[in-house]
């Protein structure tokens, strides 16, 4: 890494110093707990479903809006509509 005043302890850190965690994949009954929590409490409330929904309190208010965005837009919300009833 070149610095500029040529101090070489000096190093910008990226990514706020947070380490990332390793993937964890969703499981179907996730996804299930993850419908019947957006029925509940509705899409955009992430940390209420997170803390809220027993099965889902591994998962960040992040990973829980993301997994519903992929599962909108992978087309398997039907599929548990039909299970589930509508939102």
């Amino acid at each position: 890494m070149a610095t500029v005043s040529g101090d070489s302890d000096k190093r910008t850190k990226k990514g706020g110093g947070r380490k990332r965690t390793k993937n964890k994949y969703w499981t179907r009954c996730e996804m299930e707990l993850l419908y019947r929590g957006v029925q509940q409490h509705r899409a955009g409330n992430w940390a209420a479903i997170g803390s809220k929904v027993k099965g889902l309190r591994g998962r960040t208010r992040v990973d829980i809006k993301g997994k519903w965005r992929r599962m909108i837009r992978g087309g398997q919300l039907d599929k548990l509509a039909c299970q589930f009833g509508q939102l």
